[in-house]
C-alpha cells in the first residue's frame, strides 16, 4: 500500500503522506479548499474544508420558534 496524495482542486498545490490520514491535515496550506485525496491512484474522496461550506442561513422566525420551545 503505497502513501495518500492529496491534489488540491483550486491552486492545484500537491501534497503527500501519511498525515493526509489525518482530517486536519486534508486542507490545502495555500488556499484552504479541501484536497482531493488519492490512494494506490484511486480517487477517495474530497476533504472537507470549512472555507467550501456551504452558505447557510437561519431564518428569524425559526430562531424565535426556538426559543419559544426551550422556555
Amino acid at each position: 500500500m503505497s502513501a495518500m496524495k492529496g491534489i488540491c482542486p483550486k491552486c492545484g498545490t500537491r501534497y503527500c503522506g501519511w498525515a493526509l490520514t489525518n482530517p486536519r491535515e486534508r486542507i490545502c496550506k495555500q488556499c484552504g479548499s479541501g484536497l482531493e485525496i488519492y490512494r494506490d491512484g484511486l480517487w477517495l474522496g474530497t476533504a472537507y474544508s470549512p472555507f467550501n461550506a456551504p452558505q447557510y442561513k437561519v431564518k428569524s422566525s425559526d430562531f424565535r420558534d426556538l426559543i419559544i420551545y426551550a422556555r
